[in-house]
């Protein structure tokens, strides 16, 4: 994907402001927000070797593109920052109960210690995730 396209202004002004802005997928976004079906065209081209520079491809594109999608998936219903706030919640859950679970049932440490190891990693986990992803 190159990120060079063209449409005609109309379109634009017919769904532009339907659009989320959510990271730089703006094709995608447009498509998605346009309120018919686009009659769309492909021209295709070889791309050549990159001679400067490096892909802003990255993990952070990539989530930013799962929130477009969410975005455009539940008409805007729920933020999809606070969507992946709860998945990420849902995740140091899950992982504290994991390693609670381990620590006291399969290594036989005492309640309390498994208690304030999983709670520990469960909390740095989410940070770390919250930073990255929300």
């Amino acid at each position: 994907m190159s990120g060079f396209f063209l449409a005609d202004r109309r379109f634009i002004d017919g769904c532009i402001y339907r659009t989320s802005g959510i990271g730089f997928k703006l094709l995608v976004d447009l498509l998605a927000s346009a309120g018919r079906p686009v009659k769309l065209a492909e021209v295709p081209y070889t791309f050549r070797m990159r001679e400067a520079g490096e892909s802003k491809l990255d993990l952070l594109v990539g989530f930013e593109y799962l929130y477009l999608v969410l975005d455009k998936l539940t008409g805007g219903l729920i933020p999809p920052r606070f969507a992946m706030f709860t998945v990420v919640g849902a995740a140091g859950v899950v992982l504290h109960l994991a390693t609670l679970g381990l620590l006291y049932l399969s290594v036989g440490a005492s309640f309390q210690t498994s208690q304030v190891a999983a709670t520990m990693l469960a909390m740095t986990a989410n940070f770390l995730l919250n930073n990255l992803f929300t």
